[in-house]
């Protein structure tokens, strides 16, 4: 059996899934009434002997029950027998419910049990974390949701008479689920708000398998080891330096597998240990370590022995040693294969070999026979997003989905997202993957979790905030401008006009904080230098006075714009650790209702719409032949940049039936090192039916590619670049085809790259 087939069988053994959920016995569950017209019918149950944080949540558990039905919950000491039972199986042994869990087993820490009868309901799990889940999911069931951190988009029923029937015991589809959120905000309350969203949204875990890089840790851990051990530095440049080892020191070797060890014991929470290589560092370029294969041989190998000394010291237990495809070590081993014990992490980006996603996943798979690995997404990151509209890849909400989806079908049992906290372009998007990373069978019902949060957010104006998202939605590929600008503050404004309610316009109010600060963005990004001083003042003054809605990472933006690349000509005072008084940018004046209605007027009137509406083009496409096109021919070079995969889509006419390309790949040579560019020719263009290929060297000359198809119609051409790859067209032709030549009049072609669409015409 190949790694893969067993790492699939894994996965189907695993309590991974919960897809609807497994019936605990086939009989239809007895419903139970928790209330009656405001009238509790129960009392919330804990053991005597109940754990502080059980206790604390069986009194929220009655505060939202009260809240919801307006009924006195109280919360008593019981044996689980009636009433809201809430605890550990431990709590209640008279519930024999033992069998039904694994407490021992990391990868099942996390299930519960809901199970109503008729003297009450049943909420358990085998550790503190899944009853918490239970909890949470419970309510939910009854229709509370928390869709971002803040009071403001909290959604409590209202509901006097409750009653429930069910029997479910619940998994989740990725036995770890994370989502951290990068820098922060300003005030602890707010970061209180987000470890209570990430908990509402059940993305807490009863252990912990986070790991990251860690060699850097054996230097502060172990100096006077380095200091009479220079050797076990990497040789890098002809001197021990950087902050790497080098693997053929015995010596090292033990240091590392003993520190690891003593991490285990220091941290009986945790369910891997890392053995990721620092960040950045070059690895050891001694002979002996050449040896032993690449880098990603060479961290594997150590990872491996680290593994064994685990399995050795915890043979009955889930401890896991961690590793991730990163950087320099990327790539899939040529030599090595991995312990049983390796979890390797795939963060989706930072690669500096040939593969990516899905294909680099399956090519480690398959040359290191992984038997388990997890993600590491980047779901939102200001730097890149700057947190505007449909830019982050939380904002894509079915791209999101699938690639979760994707991933968790070949085996990941792991997840980790990096976000920063702009819950205004990503919060749905977060909260979706929540869903997702649960239950992985909704990344089928996207429409339906977009519905429920339309329909329980805004009420009546959920057809006019249907508008709002789908024009934020990062997979309609939104063109930032007036028009674009125009459009969501009038749907902003349609919504408000129809529904009143004070938690419904508090939403709207936030959103159009939000859409002003897309406008100020947008305006900032594009001022010239003698204005962007003053424009991006406005920017930072309203995203920290607007910091508290999480709306955008306010954090972020004063950092990026203060302190990393701070902007010319800031004025004294001005400062990223500066507190209000002293800073002039900075102040809480809250915004008044007639602040924001006049933002939402001007954002209207400022931003006129066009009287068309743009739309995607298919790729569905044809020759422009009937057109007669006379615009003078131009040169024009497509760049694949240096990290993955463009599409080119080539219409061969009858009479051509060849493709020349002039591709340059490693037009910078400090990209060289990651490989060739490497080009697929597929037919139908719709189709994964690749008919010819080629290879240009990461040189930065200029390669001559020909393709020969043999039918004409329409092509897909895809340039997967590691090294920043060009392909030159020559001025007025389809491609390069021969020197002095040029093709037939009636000769056009098409080729789409991304998001912009070029043709070329003949000479006439």
């Amino acid at each position: 059996m190949t790694g893969f087939l067993r790492l699939r069988l894994l996965s189907m053994l695993l309590p991974a899934l919960c897809s609807g959920l497994l019936h605990a016995t086939p009989k239809a569950p007895a419903s139970v009434t928790l209330a009656v017209d405001g009238k509790a019918q129960l009392s919330v149950v804990i053991a005597a002997k109940a754990a502080p944080e059980t206790k604390k949540l069986a009194e929220t558990l009655a505060d939202y029950l009260q809240r919801i039905s307006g009924a006195a919950f109280t919360v008593q000491v019981g044996d689980g027998t009636r009433g809201i039972a809430v605890g550990t199986v431990g709590d209640f042994p008279m519930l024999k419910l033992a069998a039904t869990f694994d407490a021992g087993d990391a990868r099942r820490a996390d299930e519960y049990l809901l199970r109503s009868h008729a003297k009450g309901l049943l909420i358990i799990g085998p550790t503190g974390t899944a009853v918490l889940h239970g909890v949470w999911d419970f309510l939910e069931r009854l229709g509370y949701r928390q869709y971002f951190p803040t009071k403001t988009w909290e959604i409590i029923p209202h509901s006097p008479t409750l009653a429930i029937a069910i029997d479910e015991l619940c998994r989740p589809s990725f036995a770890w689920r994370g989502m951290f959120h990068s820098m922060g905000l300003f005030d602890k309350e707010g970061n209180d708000e987000i470890w209570q969203w990430i908990e509402k949204n059940r993305l807490s875990n009863s252990h912990d398998w986070s790991f990251g890089h860690v060699y850097q840790e054996l230097w502060r851990e172990y100096p006077e080891e380095f200091k009479q051990h220079p050797e076990y530095q990497a040789l890098v440049g002809g001197k021990r330096q950087g902050g790497n080892f080098c693997f053929a020191q015995k010596g090292l070797r033990d240091l590392f597998v003993k520190r690891s060890l003593k991490w285990l014991e220091d941290h009986p929470e945790a369910v891997v240990v890392s053995a990721e290589p620092s960040d950045g560092a070059p690895f050891c370029e001694c002979d002996e370590c050449k040896k032993m294969g690449t880098p990603s041989d060479r961290a594997l190998d150590m990872a491996n022995e680290i593994a064994r000394a685990v399995a050795v010291k915890y043979p009955h237990e889930t401890k896991y040693v961690g590793l991730m495809s990163y950087n320099d070590h990327s790539d899939p081993p040529t030599r090595v294969k991995a312990d049983p014990r390796i979890i390797l992490s795939f963060a989706q980006g930072f690669y500096t070999g040939q593969l990516t996603g899905m294909d680099l996943v399956t090519a480690w798979i398959k040359a290191a026979d992984i038997k388990q690995f997890g993600i590491y997404e980047y779901i939102n990151v200001f730097v890149w997003s700057e947190d505007m509209p449909g830019v982050a890849n939380g904002s894509a909400l079915r791209r999101m989905a699938k690639t979760i989806s994707d991933y968790h079908r070949v085996g990941a049992v792991q997840w980790m997202g990096e976000s920063d906290p702009g819950f205004g372009p990503a919060g749905l998007g977060m909260y979706l993957t929540s869903r997702i990373l649960w239950d992985v069978k909704q990344a089928d019902n996207v429409d339906g979790v977009v519905e429920d949060f339309l329909t329980r957010a805004f009420g009546e104006a959920k057809g006019a905030m249907r508008k709002f998202f789908s024009l934020t939605d990062g997979d309609h590929d939104p063109l930032m401008g007036k028009d674009y600008l125009g459009k969501i503050y009038r749907a902003l404004a349609e919504a408000r006009k129809i529904n009143r309610d004070p938690q419904v316009r508090a939403r709207l109010n936030d959103l159009t904080l939000y859409t002003r600060y897309a406008e100020l963005m947008y305006a900032f990004q594009g001022s010239p230098a003698d204005k962007r001083l003053a424009t991006g003042e406005q920017v930072l003054r309203l995203g920290y006075r607007m910091r508290k809605t999480d709306m955008v990472a306010s954090r972020w933006l004063y950092y990026q714009y203060t302190a990393q690349s701070p902007l010319k000509g800031l004025p004294a005072g001005v400062d990223f650790f500066g507190a209000e008084g002293k800073d002039p940018w900075k102040s809480s004046e809250p915004f008044t209702q007639q602040d924001i209605d006049a933002m939402l007027r001007d954002g209207v009137a400022n931003n006129p719409i066009t009287e068309f509406d743009p739309v995607k083009f298919s790729e569905n496409l044809t020759p422009i032949t009937p057109l007669h096109p006379t615009t003078a021919p131009r040169s024009h070079q497509f760049y694949a940049i240096a990290a993955g995969t463009r599409a080119f889509f080539v219409w061969v006419p009858e009479e051509k039936k060849e493709i020349h390309l002039t591709v340059r790949a490693g037009m910078l040579e400090q990209y060289r090192a990651k490989g060739p560019d490497k080009l697929k020719l597929f037919y139908p263009a719709s189709g994964t039916t690749i008919i010819d290929s080629a290879i240009a060297p990461a040189n930065g000359e200029a390669t001559e590619i020909t393709f020969t198809p043999a039918k004409a119609g329409l092509y897909r051409l895809e340039m997967t670049d590691r090294s920043y790859g060009v392909i030159d067209v020559a001025p007025g032709t389809p491609f390069d085809c021969a020197p002095a030549m040029q093709p037939p009049a009636s000769t056009v072609s098409k080729i789409i790259f991304t998001r912009f669409s070029f043709i070329f015409y003949p000479f006439e």
